[in-house]
This record gives C-alpha cells, sequence and structure tokens, in this order.
C-alpha cells in the first residue's frame, strides 16, 4: 500500500538492521544520483542559453559582413561598368 502512495521503500518488522542500512544506503545513493541529474540537467540548459547567444551573434556579424560584401560587389560592378562604357581617350 505504502509504495502504491509514493514510498521509496519499506521496512518490516521485526527490523533486521542490516537489512535497514542496507535499504537506508540505497535510497541516499538514489537521492544523489537525482541530484546530480538536476545539477547536470541545468548545467546543461545553461550551456545550450549560452551556445544560442553565440550563434545568434556570430549570425549577426555573418549577415553584416555578408552586407558589406554586397555593398562592395556593386561598387566594383558599377566601377568596371563605368570603365567599359567611358570613351577611350588617347594621348
Amino acid at each position: 500500500m505504502h509504495l502504491s502512495l509514493g514510498a521509496n521503500d519499506y521496512v518490516t518488522k521485526p527490523v533486521d538492521f542490516a537489512v535497514a542500512l542496507a535499504r537506508v544506503n540505497t535510497q541516499i545513493s538514489r537521492k544523489r544520483a537525482e541530484e546530480q541529474v538536476v545539477l547536470a540537467n541545468e548545467e546543461l540548459r545553461k550551456a545550450n542559453e549560452d551556445l544560442e547567444l553565440r550563434v545568434e551573434e556570430r549570425t549577426s556579424r555573418l549577415i553584416d559582413a555578408n552586407q558589406r560584401l554586397k555593398v562592395e560587389i556593386a561598387n566594383r560592378e558599377e566601377s568596371q561598368a563605368n570603365r567599359n562604357t567611358s570613351p577611350i581617350t588617347t594621348r
């Protein structure tokens, strides 16, 4: 009955102290493992947030660089077109 209500384990009477100690140690280990999982998940969440910020920053820099390159290409194409359409002068 108690296990169905959320208990992790139980001890019967008469108490066998060796069994009780083993069960207590098992529950302590289980609790510590659960706490380690919680901490690992929190660290993973923080690392993921940091990575998302880094990706966002890098993407922004790449968009800016790409825009500058587009402007540079347009300027060079215009300059090249002007050279090709300007009259040739001889000396």
